[in-house]
């Protein structure tokens, strides 16, 4: 919905043309006594809805702000105030209503912690692999979206954002980061790790397992939970 605030500069005719068909502006308003009214603004028309009623006013001519007459109904506002005079002339004195901001579902890795398990590659002659020292691979998902990771004798501050498909799945996005770059020692997946983060694309949990999957069946991270 499009806040009134900007509607004075085409409410009527002498200030502005009028609003093309596909350029309608759907308002809900709140009224003394509790009364809630609904307007749609077009074509130098407004047409208010209330208790069952349908009234078309037409756009008349103003200083400021907008105002509207017709059917023995008038309109007068600016901003997000609005005084609507009904046929019996009782004047209403209304106030936009904001629509209900919506959240994102949140994503059930927001504040966990993960240990590597395994890397399952989708290539036969890799196969499963599994780093010395496994148990210094450790991916801990903030609430604020910052990722912390520890891989083997490195550490890794990057950005993680995920949007959930179910309870239990979701599309999963790293963005690059800063990591030390100490030699951890033949074997270690810390650099490839670090490299495969940007391709990550979706998520699972499973079995109390993560299931992390690269792009283009590029192979599976497995993790387990560490309590926090």
């Amino acid at each position: 919905m499009i806040s009134l605030r900007h509607l004075a500069v085409f409410a009527a005719p002498l200030l502005a043309s009028p609003l093309h068909a596909d350029e309608a502006i759907q308002a809900r308003f709140l009224c003394n006594e509790g009364v809630e009214v609904h307007v749609g603004f077009q074509d130098g028309a407004a047409r208010l809805d209330y208790a069952g009623q349908s009234v078309t006013m037409t756009g008349q001519p103003v200083g400021s702000g907008y105002a509207y007459a017709g059917e023995g109904h008038a309109l007068r506002g600016k901003g997000q105030e609005m005084t609507w005079t009904d046929a019996g002339k009782t004047e209403w004195q209304c106030k936009e209503a904001k629509a209900p901001q919506m959240t994102a579902p949140q994503s059930p890795l927001a504040g966990t912690t993960w240990r590597l398990v395994q890397f399952q590659s989708s290539d036969d002659a890799i196969g499963t692999v599994v780093p010395p020292r496994i148990e210094n691979y450790e991916l801990s998902f903030e609430p604020d979206g910052t990722l912390r990771a520890r891989l083997d004798c490195n550490r890794l501050n990057s950005r993680w954002e995920s949007e959930p498909t179910g309870d239990e799945s979701g599309s999963l996005a790293f963005t690059p980061g800063a990591m030390t770059r100490a030699f951890c020692g033949e074997g270690a997946m810390d650099s490839k790790i670090a490299q495969d983060l940007g391709f990550i694309r979706s998520y699972i949990l499973k079995d109390g397992q993560l299931h992390m999957s690269l792009m283009a069946d590029g192979g599976i991270y497995s993790w387990e939970p560490v309590a926090n």
